[in-house]
Order: structure tokens, then sequence, then C-alpha cells
């Protein structure tokens, strides 16, 4: 710990050990960082994370120049991050989990030209994020959640070409930016438990790299762009929960890449298209309490590698196949339950 450290080290000649020290982790229960913790010329590590009677952080925190790790989760007391956060230029993560009271973030943290890894979560009064997001070139991970008056993201996050991961969850966000598309990096994208989300921009099909998309829990989401159909490399598609969900997109057998789709509680959903019978490298399908349902098309039972057809709940799809799956032969397991 912190405190064991800097007695061992705060006087005569064994003063010269901090330049030694490399990660720190602080004590729960201090108000504020002693001073000696910005003269930690090489400093990699600094974890505050539980300090909740932390309420500030000082401006020299911006001294600490080799930190690369920067962990103030449920730091529940501290109000705001200094401007001279933004001269932590070797900084790839930082997590403000849980830091209830800070409501929006320094425009310098742009600068941060090294951040791989954002975390933004329990923020309830971040209502904006600054435009200045868009400037962390090295971001690869994004993850902002339970942030109960942030509405939108900025257009900025579009500029972002090496993230892989955008992770959305209990936002009351209604749409992606519109410019989603430009993010060709991104490999995964979800959005859970956003209840007033309703619809996905077009540019999503300009997101070429994206293998795992999922949308679930919204009672707003209606109908899914056509230009979804254009995610090549999509192998997981998982829809489960929408509630208002009343159709797929008729090509979405062009997405070749698919091997799992989920459609668990999409009670509204009348119909699968039968351009699902191209999908050849399908291996599962959940469809349980789709209570519309009544058919699977023919040329779906008929893929090799469909292995299993999660049903329950759509008693009639499972009698419209019963004898469909006897003719073709095919070994689906739990047709009808799990």
């Amino acid at each position: 710990m912190l405190r064991a450290v800097l007695r061992a080290t705060d006087s005569g000649p064994q003063r010269d050990a901090l330049t030694l020290v490399k990660s720190v982790y602080h004590p729960t229960d201090a108000a504020s960082l002693p001073a000696c913790t910005v003269d930690l010329p090489a400093l990699e590590s600094l974890d505050l994370s539980h300090c909740t009677e932390l309420e500030t952080l000082p401006c020299s925190i911006g001294n600490l120049t080799m930190l690369t790790l920067l962990d103030l989760t449920n730091c529940n007391s501290l109000m705001h991050l200094p401007a001279s956060i933004g001269n932590l230029t070797a900084l790839e993560s930082l997590s403000l989990r849980g830091c209830d009271k800070i409501s929006r973030l320094p425009d310098t943290i742009g600068a941060l030209a090294s951040l791989e890894t954002l975390t933004v979560s329990c923020c309830s009064d971040m209502a904006i994020l600054p435009a200045c997001l868009g400037d962390l070139a090295a971001l690869t991970w994004l993850s902002i959640s339970m942030c109960g008056t942030l509405t939108a993201l900025p257009d900025s996050i579009c500029n972002l070409m090496h993230l892989r991961m955008l992770t959305l969850e209990e936002l009351p966000i209604e749409t992606l930016p519109q410019s989603i598309g430009r993010l060709t990096a991104l490999q995964v994208l979800e959005v859970e438990r956003c209840d007033a989300f309703r619809s996905l921009p077009d540019s999503i099909g300009g997101l070429q790299s994206l293998a795992h998309l999922t949308i679930t829990d919204t009672e707003a989401l209606v109908a899914l762009p056509d230009t979804l159909c254009s995610l090549s490399a999509l192998i997981t598609l998982e829809l489960s929960r929408c509630t208002q969900l009343t159709a797929l997109p008729n090509r979405v057998g062009d997405m070749q890449a698919l091997e799992y789709i989920d459609l668990e509680d999409c009670e509204l959903l009348a119909a699968l298209p039968d351009s699902m019978g191209n999908l050849q490298l399908l291996k599962r399908l959940y469809i349980v309490n789709c209570h519309q349902l009544t058919e699977l098309p023919r040329a779906l039972l008929q893929l090799n590698r469909l292995t299993r057809i999660d049903a329950e709940g759509c008693q009639d799809v499972v009698t419209a196949t019963a004898e469909a799956l006897a003719a073709v032969n095919l070994a689906i397991e739990a047709v009808s339950n799990r």
C-alpha cells in the first residue's frame, strides 16, 4: 500500500527509491492523495478504486507522465477530473465506473494519445460526452453504461478508427450516431437494456469488421434497416427481448458468415425470411417464446450445419416442422425444449 511505501522512503537516501515505484494502491479511507504521490516519476499504475472519500485529484497528477493505468472505480465522492489529466500521454486504461458525482469529462481528455480502454459507468449526472472523445486515436475499447441522463453519443466517436468494441448499456439513447459505419475496425457492438433505443442508422452496413451484434431488452425497436444485411463478417446476431420487433430484413440471408441467431422473446415476430435458407454456416437458432411464429422456412431446415433450434413456447412451429425434420433427416436437438 502507498502508506507503507512512503514511510520507508520519505527521508534520507531511501527517498531515491521513490523514483523506482511503478505501482500504487491507495488506502480506501483517504479523502485526498498524499502530495508525494505525484513525485513518483516512474509510476505506471495508480489504483484508487473504492476510495469512497476521495473528493479531488490534484492538478499535479498530470506530472505522472509514465502512468499507463488509472483506476477510479467507485470513487463516488470524486467531483471532477482536473484538466491536467490530458498530460497523461502514456495512459492506456482509464476506469470511471461508479464515479456518480462526475457530471462531465474535461475537454483535455482528448489529448490522451495512448488511451486504449475507457469505461464510463454509473455516472448518473453525466448528460453529455465531449466531442474530443473522437480524438482518442488509440482507443480500442469503449464502455458506457448506466448514465441515466446521457441521451446521445457524440458524432465524433465515429472518428475512432481503431475502436474494436463498443458497449452501451442502460442508457436513454434512441439511436447511434449517423456515421457509425465509419468504425471499420469495430468487431463487437452491444446495445443492452437501452429502453428507448428505437433504430439503427443506415450506415450500420459499413461495419465490415463487425462479428458480433447484440441489441437486447428494448421495447422501442420495431424494425431493422436493410443495410444490416451488408454485414458480411457478422457471426453472431442477438436480438433477444426486442419485444416490438415485427420482422427481420428480407436479405438477412446475405450475411453469409452468420453462425448464431438469437430471437428469444421477440413476441411480435410473425415470420422469418426465406433467405435464411442461404445461411450455410448457421449452427444455432433461438426462437424461444416467439409466439407469433407458426412455421420456419423449409430451406432453413436443410442447412447442413444447423444443429440446434430452440423453439420452446412456439408449439405451432414445433408441430409444423416435425414432418419436415423427419423428411430431411436433420440432427436438430431440442426443437421444443432446451
